[in-house]
């Protein structure tokens, strides 16, 4: 599965590249919701979750944006999230026995939060966007909704 799982996340890059922000960030979600997280990649002994690669991609496209780049100030609740993700990573490090394993599990939890959080606050910058994005993920899921209901 890992050739599948590959080539799934490879086509998900390139919407989230070639797609406007907001529906990029929905393509994400997308392929957060329809395909499974457990099948992964691996590269040694680092297993990587198609939504892990998908959203360094979009990470890296709203960062090297000099348009976002120049919108973008930092607020409160960006310090609180990344001054919690630390701790949390902290008190896991610290507590583990085996410091190369814990830097690798909590590598994973860094992208699954902050890369996450800043792709998002990155991108969902104004009401324009954030109706983009709502309307894509409504189409995204409504065929979840619909199998929920039977």
């Amino acid at each position: 599965m890992q050739p599948v799982t590959l080539v799934y996340a490879i086509v998900v890059s390139i919407l989230v590249v070639v797609l406007r922000p907001a529906y990029a960030l929905a393509a994400y979600i997308g392929a957060v919701v329809w395909y499974p997280d457990y099948l992964r990649v691996s590269l040694g002994t680092i297993d990587i979750s198609v939504s892990r690669i998908v959203i360094t991609i979009l990470l890296m496209r709203r960062m090297f944006d000099s348009r976002t780049a120049s919108k973008f100030s930092w607020c409160k609740l960006d310090t609180w999230v990344v001054a919690s993700a630390l701790i949390w990573t902290s008190v896991y490090c610290l507590a583990s026995q085996d410091a190369a394993v814990a830097f690798e599990n909590r590598g994973g939890f860094i992208i699954d939060t902050l890369f996450v959080y800043f792709a998002a606050r990155l991108t969902i910058t104004d009401k324009q966007s954030i109706l983009s994005f709502s309307k894509a993920v409504a189409l995204l899921i409504a065929p979840l909704a619909v199998l929920g209901i039977f």
